[in-house]
């Protein structure tokens, strides 16, 4: 059977994301026990693959020597704290498990491919990364603005080698896949890489000409981009090095091309003729109201038709926060969440993707209908 399996991940992926400490008040996912409850759940969604994201808010929940989190005065007591306050006695600076550990040796024993979901910016609710916090002289900054404790700015060679250095720690957990999130980017954007070091190449570059107010100029893209992408070879290049395929998906894709462009300051299709990445999956299409399937189909082919040759992942995603997934959806079409489900794996599976990419499969957002419709994927 497990080997079976294996073949049919090849066939045709579904990457789970798992957020676990999303899990926190449905199960305890200190313990070992907790921990394989979960991944129970997420089981029933038929992936092929576990991405696994221990962290939550920007704070680390494995030993990291380059993102330690704060220290905790007290120790706590689980048996004296109600249920509905889990995120209270999470326990961030001293984990009780490494739960990569126990997810990966149990994705080995059913034969899942052992991945981990890492975001563009981990830190992803912005300002609550130790590391950022001790070094202000790397923090971004808007235009015209004081510094902003958000982030660490990426023009920063020493920034993205400390990024680069937690991406070590994470491929010492030995992931065959790691699935690097561009949409938890932690309100990053080019419109807060108003640095010295992007001001002063600014200047060399253009002479006395001022720097433009605009963050998505095409020559202030340009200018942000080389750092951005200087940092997504980099990463690559780790990843290769260790024998992690890596698959990088992007927000909302536009045929376009504007909004990954906007977002990112990168262009990405000349990193997909670079093949700096493995894998290219489509997070999410703008809703478009009169014919929102034709949307996606048409963004899917736009994007396969300028992969030259990576392999394409579309996204099924009951997980709503941006507008995009299932229930968005259904407001539109009026159809069962299972029908959509069905109706976007045969798209995905028309339009010639390697595979899906199921968005943030927490405790109860995954219906079985949608879970019914993911398992005839493996049957087909």
């Amino acid at each position: 059977m497990t080997g079976s399996l294996l073949l049919l991940a090849v066939a045709f992926e579904k990457i789970a994301l798992v957020d676990s400490l999303d899990f926190a008040r449905q199960r305890d996912v200190e313990t070992a026990k907790g921990t394989i409850e979960v991944l129970d759940w997420v089981c029933e969604s038929h992936p092929t693959a576990i991405a696994w994201r221990d962290r939550t808010g920007g704070l680390t929940r494995f030993d990291s020597a380059e993102e330690p989190s704060a220290a905790v005065a007290a120790s706590l007591d689980k048996r004296y704290l109600p249920r509905e306050d889990a995120w209270g006695w999470l326990k961030m600076a001293n984990p009780a498990l490494d739960a990569y550990k126990v997810v990966f040796e149990e994705c080995d024993r059913r034969g899942l491919v052992r991945a981990i979901h890492n975001g563009f910016e981990e830190f992803h609710w912005g300002a609550t990364s130790r590391w950022n916090y001790e070094h202000p002289q790397y923090w971004c900054k808007p235009y015209g603005a004081n510094r902003w404790a958000g982030h660490c700015s990426l023009a920063y060679p020493e920034v993205r080698a400390h990024k680069l250095r937690y991406l070590d720690e994470l491929l010492a957990k030995k992931p065959a896949l790691v699935f690097l999130d561009m949409w938890r980017a932690g309100q990053w954007s080019p419109a807060v890489e108003y640095v010295k070091p992007n001001l002063e190449k600014w200047r060399v570059r253009h002479g006395s000409e001022p720097v433009p107010k605009n963050p998505t100029d095409p020559r202030w893209l340009d200018l942000v981009g080389e750092d951005v992408e200087s940092y997504l070879r980099a990463y690559s290049a780790k990843c290769r090095a260790a024998g992690a395929r890596l698959v990088i998906g992007f927000k909302e894709l536009d045929v376009g091309d504007k909004l990954i462009r906007e977002a990112y300051a990168i262009d990405w299709k000349r990193l997909a003729a670079d093949h700096v990445f493995d894998g290219f999956a489509v997070m999410g299409v703008p809703p478009h109201e009169e014919d929102p399937f034709g949307a996606i189909r048409r963004a899917l082919e736009h994007a396969k038709a300028n992969l030259s040759g990576t392999p394409l992942y579309s996204a099924i995603s009951m997980y709503n926060m941006r507008k995009v997934g299932i229930p968005e959806l259904r407001k539109l079409t009026k159809l069962s969440n299972g029908e959509i489900a069905r109706r976007l794996l045969a798209i995905a599976r028309e339009v010639g993707c390697a595979g899906v990419v199921l968005e943030c499969v927490d405790g109860g957002n995954y219906p079985k209908d949608v879970n019914a419709a993911l398992a005839e994927a493996e049957r087909k």
